[in-house]
């Protein structure tokens, strides 16, 4: 038994609406970046930020393929 037709979609549109947000933040990161609009508080600060904003993607784009997959 598989789930619910409504449910699948329910949980591709969730993971897609999670993975656009947070491309969205990315996007302004890089564009504050950029434009250093944000406060210096050092390259240690910098590269955690990058690295947490990169593995949110990346964690997102997995459980999306994975709700594709599954469906």
């Amino acid at each position: 038994q598989g789930m619910h037709g409504n449910c699948k979609v329910l949980l591709i549109v969730s993971g897609m609406v999670q993975l656009s947000i947070l491309a969205v933040q990315e996007v302004l990161f890089v564009r504050n970046l950029i434009n250093e609009n944000m406060n210096h508080a050092g390259d240690s600060q910098t590269s955690f930020e990058m690295t947490q904003n990169g593995l949110f993607t990346m964690s997102s784009c997995m459980s999306l393929m994975l709700l594709i997959e599954r469906s």
